[in-house]
């Protein structure tokens, strides 16, 4: 039987090193990835990136709290629904961007 050290027999029995569930890294990852929305919500001058980031925390969060037995198929759900809400708001916006610049050049 191969040797591990303390933090790699943790994880494997299910533990994730520290005594943090295997389970609470898909919370914090989740979370912590819905933060790249706030810069590109500046930079974009847009309000869909804070939207992105404050419905993505707030539903992951009651995912987690509403279904503990259910988080790894929960939490993805609610990230793809908030990602396609999300697309057709950058989609609409890109359409009416275009829309504007046709008109400026044609006119």
């Amino acid at each position: 039987m191969p040797h591990h050290d303390s933090r790699s027999a943790a994880f494997l029995n299910g533990k994730a090193a520290y005594g943090a569930s295997a389970s609470g890294y898909t919370y914090r990852e989740s979370a912590l990835a819905g933060l790249m929305w706030v810069p590109f919500s500046w930079i974009i001058q847009h309000w869909v990136g804070l939207f992105h980031t404050v419905v993505r925390t707030v539903l992951v969060t009651a995912a987690w709290y509403l279904a503990p037995h259910r988080r790894f198929v929960a939490i993805p759900a609610v990230i793809v629904g908030v990602y396609a809400v999300t697309i057709v708001i950058l989609e609409r916006r890109w359409h009416r961007l275009n829309a504007n610049v046709a008109c400026a050049l044609s006119g």
